[in-house]
């Protein structure tokens, strides 16, 4: 994913030269940028600017803060070599992510669990200038989902299927079995999709020297065809074994393995998992 970068600072200069109107006008900042919108509680990252805070005489210019952001996941690396100073340097910063403890470090990273996280830096330069900026970072979710044989509901079977346990290492309970045929006994799972995206789709099965090197998986979104794969079932068993990313339409997938193989063909259990 691309870098975000969030807006500079907003600087402010406190009226007087007292220490106690300085706090008293960083208070009135935050309450008057609150002020801007109906909804203070769940609005913060798209009215409260950033403000920054330096010398009651303005003899030094405040720096700059500035957010930014990239992802894997929720794994979030968030960056702040952007902030600048342009009367001395940075000599602090301070990065604050949700309740957790405060972190110092130009960079830091970290794994957005909770969503909105409200995410604060707080910058200050050499002459005790500060900046303060913040956002909220909204993270999807993970989606993974495994459906296994044993699924009555998900998992269907034409034609001739045997349940069995002869090979250790399978998922659930057992798996399925069919020897070489025309291609009419299908096993098929189905999966619901909530939303579109891309996903990665994996089968599991165990392993042998007797299984189709060459296992038959057609691939349907919403009924029509986007895919067949041909797995080696002699190898890459007891594993989720990708069989390809595909960018998928919300609704549902068919992944259907047929006994068109050259060998005995194993049905046990397929994942799918929504690519960040």
């Amino acid at each position: 994913m691309a870098p975000t970068t969030l807006p500079a600072a907003e600087n402010y200069r406190p009226p007087g030269n007292s220490l106690l109107k300085l706090t008293l006008y960083l208070a009135i900042v935050f309450l008057s940028s609150t002020a801007l919108s109906g909804n203070a509680a769940t609005e913060t990252a798209s009215y409260l600017k950033s403000v920054a805070i330096t010398d009651a005489a303005g003899t030094n210019v405040p720096p700059t803060a500035v957010i930014a952001y990239s992802n894997t996941g929720d794994l979030y690396t968030f960056d702040a070599s952007q902030s600048s100073d342009t009367d001395g340097s940075i000599v602090s910063y301070k990065w604050k992510f949700g309740t957790d403890a405060l972190v110092e470090g130009m960079q830091s990273s970290y794994k957005v669990v909770a969503s909105p996280t409200q995410v604060t830096l707080t910058v200050t330069d050499s002459k005790g200038g500060v900046a303060i900026t913040q956002t909220e970072i909204t993270s999807i979710a993970p989606f993974e989902k495994i459906v296994d044989d044993a699924d009555t509901t998900a998992f269907k079977t034409v034609g001739t299927w045997t349940q069995s346990k002869s090979t250790a290492g399978y998922y659930g309970v057992g798996y399925k079995t069919t020897p070489a045929g025309t291609g009419s006994s299908t096993a098929t799972w189905t999966l619901t999709l909530q939303s579109s995206g891309t996903y990665q789709v994996s089968c599991y099965y165990t392993a042998s020297s007797n299984r189709a090197s060459n296992a038959p998986y057609i691939l349907k979104n919403n009924g029509t065809e986007i895919a067949r794969v041909a797995v080696n079932q002699e190898i890459n068993g007891k594993i989720f074994f990708p069989i390809g990313s595909y960018a998928l339409t919300k609704g549902t997938l068919e992944i259907i393995l047929t006994d068109g193989g050259n060998e005995y063909t194993i049905a046990d259990a397929v994942k799918i998992a929504l690519v960040p």
